[in-house]
Order: C-alpha cells, then structure tokens, then sequence
C-alpha cells in the first residue's frame, strides 16, 4: 500500500495509475479522463494494492524534474543552495533526481531543460504529463523519498524563467511586436542613463555576459518585475524587448517610455506613432532624444510616398508609386499565374524563402505605410493595389523551384554537387527553408542517436543505411526515385521516434498529414502538399490500394491537379515523399512492375514498449539543436550515396512486398510443392520450425500456427493427419515436399 501525503491531498489535483515498477499509466486516456481525485473511491482502493502512482501537472501545478544523471550541480545549486527559488515540497527520486513542487498558473506547458545538448530534465505542466509520486517505487526498485517535507510554494513564471535560464530556449523575441519608427539611432546610448535611473530607484543596472545583450529590471519602476530581469537591449538587433508584455521597439519608443510619454509607462506598441496625436508628439519625443540623450538630429528615415494623385478628388491610389516603394524598401513578391490567371497566387519572399500567404503579409506592410502616412486603411485600397501587384513580377508554375540539388539550411544554400554553402537569394525560388543550421563540422552522429538506429533495427546496418538515405531523400526536391515508403510494425517498437526525428529535422511548416483518401478525392487537400517536403499518413484503406493511378502518381514526382480555396486550380509536380506508418501491409490489386517496383518497407520488430529498454523521455533526449545538426549532415550523406548509386540501398522489392502482404501465403508457396506421393510427407512440427527460421531471415514477423495451416488450406495443399510414429502421435501433410 502507498500513503498519499496531505500536501497532494488537494481537490485540484488529478493523479493517475501508474504501472508497477514503471512510470508509465498503464490507462489509456489518463491525461482526459482515466485521472482522479485523491478521494475517489475507486483511486483509494487502487492504492491499497499498488507500490506507484502518478500525479497529473494540471489545475498549475508545475513540478521541477531535475535530472542528476549528468552530474550537474548548476540547477540545483540555484534552487537548493542559492535559494533563487522558495524551499517547497520536494521529492528525492529513485534515480537519485529531485521533483520539486511548485504552484506557476502562468505556466501551461511543459519545458524541456537541456543545455549543450544535454538532457537535465524538465519543468512537468500544462496537463499533458505527470510525474511518480512519492511512496513510489522507481523502476531499479528504489523508493521516491520525501525531501523536504513543507507546503508547495506558488510563484510567477518570471521566477522560474531567471533559474533555468540557462538550461531552455527563452521566449523567441522574433515574434514579440515591436516598434520601428524608422530612425537609426544607436540604443547603446541609452545604457548608461538607463543604469543611472536603475540605480536611484535603489535597483541593480543591466547586466551582460556578452556586450551584446543587457538585461535587468524594466526603466518604468511602476511595469513590474519580481526578479528584476524581464527587460532587454540586445545591441547587436538594436531593439529593446519586454518579456512582460512581449513587445519591443527602437531607440526612440524607448525614449518615449523614459520621458513618460506612454501611458501609464506601458510599453508602446506597433501602432502607438499612428494616432494623430502621436505622430504630432513624435517631434517632441525625438527632441528629447537630441537634446537630453545626445542622439545626433540626423537619423531619420522617411517612408513618405505619394499614395493618391493630387488632383483626384476621389483619392484613387497612385500604385506605381506604391510598387516603386515596395522595390525600394526590398518588399520582394512574385506573382503566379495558373490556367485562366483570374485569380493569380502571390508568394512573398521572407526569412530565406517565398511564403505562399503573400498576399496576407502584403497587406500588413501596406497597412503599416498608409498608418505612417496617416491615411485610415480601407478594404477598397486593399483591391485596388493587389490588382496592380498582380501585373507585376509575374513567373510560370514551373519557374518556381529552386535549381536541381540546392537545398536551403538556415544558414544558407547548400549545394549538393560542389558541397558549398551559398548566400540565400530571392532568385532560387524556395518554397520551404529547414529549420536547422548546414554544420560541415560535424562528422558523425551522436551516440544517442546512433544507439536509438541500432537498436531500432537490432545492428543490421542495411536498414540503417536505407534509413539514412530515406532522411537525405526526404530534403531532395525531387521525386525521380519512385517510392512509397512503409514504415512497418505493430506498434511500440520504434516508429514514432523515427518519424519525429525526421519531422524534426525537416521542419513542421514543411510537412502534410494528409491520408491518401483525402488527396484522392479532394482538389484542396491535394494542395496542401505544394511547397511541402514530406507526407505522412496512417494506414492506406483498400479504396486506396483498389486504385492506385493517384498514389502511383503522387510518388514518382508526376503532375497532380490542385487547387487552393477563392484560386485558380494548378498543376504541380509533387515532390513530397509519401510515407505511411502501419501495422499490416493491405492486399492490391494492382500487379504491374510500376507498382512493384514503387514498394519500399522498413520493419520495426523490436520490441520497447513495456520492457526495460523503453525510454518514455527518449524524444526529448533526441530532438536538440546539435543532434538535429548531426542529423542533417547523417542524412546528406545518406542523399550523395542515393544520388552516386542512382537507386537505394534496397533489393528484392517485390519479393519483400508480397512477402510483408502475406507472410504464412508467400512462404507455403515458395518452399513446397504438391508431389501426390503419399510416401512423402512432412512433419507438422517441422514445418512450423522451419516457417520461423525463414521468417528471422527475412525479417518478417512471425503469424500464429493458425494462420499457418490457413495458408495451406487456401492454397489447396492436403490436410495435415495425425499418426503414430515410435509410439508417438503426430501431425503430418502426406503428398508435399520442402524445397530449397
């Protein structure tokens, strides 16, 4: 039996069965609905019997899992020794670890701690995970201790952000809004006042490690902050940023702040100069910059351009002017024409590579110019303009792809066939960017990625290989390998981790999840793969594999009709690899060479789940910024050694594919032959041994005896009898011979 301690004993919280000796709830649904009060009746009863649980990390719970296995003392020195934190209910795991307790209502999903591509644990939150609970016993038979035996503490997100600062990704300040009123004033200069108000306000001044970034308490006393470390001058960007309000701006918006010219000292916000009577105190602000911050009168930039013709008293746009000023401010569009060119697509190049939602962000750059000008935007500006934009920078479907063997990193242009990194360009007509850095560096995977690979496949390094060159295949933006790509087993034994590491490394926005019924019968599916690297699907249905003209298709780079919603319909070349994970391989009708010859199955037949080798946190472990670089350099290699031997590391397609359709069927057909000689027989048993041999050899799963004997009843082969035979009975099949 194991004691709930009174601090869980709170109707907030939910706690969950957890498998003896093992972390994992043995009830599926447990993170909706197999979850429970501390007091339910059928939860206490579970607990007279049971060695663990779980508690549930909802309702603002939020618990610490500091991992100790790296024997890193940075983390928890801050929290145990420091006392960054306030002592709260703690809990020494089996594993030598620590949980500790704490209220954050702020915080709703879970942080992963990691640093320099270590794995140190992770903040458990948001109601998607849970942690053992104490009294438990860890899985090497240790018990979960109660540590520090105190009330569970709340505290801000802020709080928790300053301790593991060090060991997460803090918030991107990309997407933060911020303020850029055009002038090019140097924000360093403001440091130095900023430390001097700080200090009179008996507050610490900026702090930096680098010279580039400062951090500390925000300049408006009255924004609050309970660490003293919400704000920011990053030099480098020459932008402030509030973590409080997640906004940012230049030199000048923070200026306005310091002189209180915002309201209430807020941060301003994108809109704050667009008000008439903001852009009339925009003089007395940049004044204020010249004379009390020394900023030289000499940084403005103007955006002025003349919107409407002056002698038009309907205000008609001037759009050339429009368009100039678009090319001026390096605004680059192009505009794609299909079939009627009624509705043509813009794509608007940004961050490396065109986004298909050109005309949305368009819109937002022109809202943001007629704002500065003081002009109210109106929808019938938004028709006009758009319709003049579509004119301009016109190119054909098939203009749209980036040159053969270029694929874009984060960093640049990596060309495969000189092996260099090139500067992105507006002129290669990307689609999609990789999220991850090209990194010649790195020589080899790591070894926890290299051990997940090996045991996955039990060492047989040529589903490795097929694997690495899968990965590679999947960032050619190309389909000139036909392939549909199986990833086969019955479940816990690999394929999920599999399929997140590529996704991983290929980038959510570059991938679809489309089942091949929905691109089969839907013209707006269908163009959910344009621009798109990778398609993954489950199970493919016998409507699919009763017509496989689409699917044939869609995985040998062929055209496919599309069409997005409110456009004109489109013909593109697919080039997204069509992947489909499933536990059987379904029956096709289709016979022909060209279908063969497409079929590519990589087995999983290792079992984890519910064993000892079973990771529940392997993921995490897998998905950082040094393995997912390693990975990618991995996969090149896997790409130059499909493209030098023109074909992959992969034989006997259509044997493997009959063979994974019906194993018990394709091995009774292939190793015996009816003789009708009543003198030759074989052994039941003998069969069975030998049907299990062939099965490890090929690497196929092995089927019951059932579906054995079924395979030489379909097949018409005599039925098995029984006999005696040295006063033993047997089973035998008179009339058959094992051949080969």
């Amino acid at each position: 039996m194991v004691e709930i301690p009174n601090q869980l004993k709170d109707k907030r919280f939910r706690f969950v069965k957890v498998q003896e000796k093992r972390k994992r709830p043995y009830e599926d649904g447990w993170q909706d609905y197999n979850n429970y009060k501390f007091d339910e009746e059928e939860f206490r009863e579970y607990l007279k019997e049971a060695r663990s649980y779980g508690i549930l990390c909802t309702n603002g719970l939020a618990i610490i899992d500091v991992d100790n296995k790296e024997k890193d003392t940075g983390l928890l020195n801050k929290i145990l020794i420091e006392g960054m934190l306030p002592k709260t209910f703690t809990v020494k795991t089996g594993s030598g670890g620590y949980h500790f307790y704490y209220l954050i209502p702020e915080l709703t999903k879970k942080i992963v701690l990691q640093k320099e591509g270590k794995h140190f644990g992770e903040v458990q939150a948001g109601g998607k995970a849970h942690c053992v609970g104490p009294g438990s016993i860890h899985p090497n038979g240790n018990t979960y201790n109660i540590d520090n035996d105190t009330s569970i503490k709340k505290i801000t997100l802020e709080q928790l952000e300053t301790v593991i600062s060090d060991y997460y990704e803090k918030k991107n300040t990309a997407k933060f809004e911020t303020v850029n009123t055009g002038l090019e004033w140097d924000i360093s200069r403001l440091i130095e006042p900023i430390n001097k108000l700080l200090v009179q306000q008996g507050r610490a001044p900026l702090e930096t490690k680098d010279d580039v970034k400062y951090r500390g308490g925000h300049p408006v006393e009255s924004h609050g902050s309970e660490t003293g470390h919400n704000f920011e001058i990053d030099v480098e960007k020459n932008t402030w940023f509030c973590f409080r309000c997640e906004r940012g701006g230049d030199a000048l918006s923070l200026i306005a702040m310091l002189e209180g010219m915002t309201d209430k000292g807020m941060c301003p916000g994108r809109g704050f100069f667009n008000s008439k009577a903001n852009k009339e105190k925009f003089l007395e602000i940049k004044k204020a910059g010249i004379d009390t911050y020394g900023f030289p009168d000499d940084g403005f930039k103007t955006s002025s351009v003349q919107l409407f013709a002056q002698s038009d008293k309907n205000r008609r746009v001037v759009n050339e002017n429009i368009y100039q000023y678009l090319k001026d401010h390096n605004h680059k569009f192009i505009t794609v024409r299909d079939e009627t060119g009624r509705q043509p697509h813009i794509y608007y190049y940004q961050d490396g590579y065109y986004k298909l939602n050109g005309e949305d962000i368009l819109v937002e750059v022109l809202q943001n110019l007629f704002n500065e000008q003081g002009v109210p935007w109106q929808r019938k500006y938004k028709l006009e303009i758009l319709d003049y934009l579509k004119s301009k920078e016109i190119k054909e479907r098939n203009e749209v792809a980036p040159p053969k063997g270029y694929i874009n990193f984060n960093n640049g242009v990596y060309n495969i066939y000189s092996g260099k990194l090139l500067p992105q360009s507006s002129q290669y007509f990307f689609l999609y960017k990789i999220p991850w850095d090209y990194n010649p560096k790195i020589k080899k995977l790591p070894t926890m990625l290299q051990k997940f690979f090996e045991s996955t496949f039990d060492g047989k390094q040529k589903y490795i290989d097929f694997s690495q060159e899968l990965f590679g295949y999947c960032l050619y933006s190309d389909y000139n390998y036909p392939g549909l790509f199986y990833l086969y087993g019955t479940g816990g034994n690999g394929k999920s981790v599999w399929l997140s590491l590529l996704t991983a490394m290929l980038g959510e926005k570059n991938i679809a999840s489309k089942s091949i019924d929905s691109l089969m019968s839907h013209r707006f599916t269908t163009a959910l793969l344009y621009g798109k690297l990778l398609n993954y699907c489950g199970e493919l249905t016998d409507s699919v594999m009763n017509k496989t003209d689409m699917l044939k298709r869609l995985t040998a780079g062929d055209k496919i009709q599309a069409e997005f919603k409110g456009k004109d319909g489109f013909d593109f070349r697919n080039i997204a690899k069509v992947i489909t994970a499933c536990n059987s391989i379904p029956m096709c009708y289709d016979r022909t060479d060209g279908w063969y010859e497409r079929q590519y199955i990589l087995p999983f037949l290792i079992k984890f789940r519910d064993t000892d080798k079973c990771d529940n946190d392997l993921l995490d472990k897998l998905i950082t910024k040094e393995n997912m670089e390693s990975l990618l350099y991995w996969s090149l290699q896997g790409l130059h050694r499909l493209l030098k031997n023109k074909k992959f590391t992969y034989s006997n397609k259509k044997e493997k594919y009959l063979m994974y359709q019906g194993n018990t069927k394709y091995y009774v057909e292939t190793n015996y032959v009816k003789t009708g000689d009543i003198n030759e027989f074989v052994k039941v048993d003998d069969i069975r041994k030998d049907y299990e041999k062939w099965c490890k050899v090929y690497d196929v799963p092995i089927d019951s005896s059932q579906s054995l004997a079924m395979a030489f009843r379909y097949l018409k082969f005599p039925e098995a009898v029984l006999i005696s035979e040295d006063n033993k009975k047997i089973y035998v099949r008179y009339g058959i011979k094992k051949v080969n």
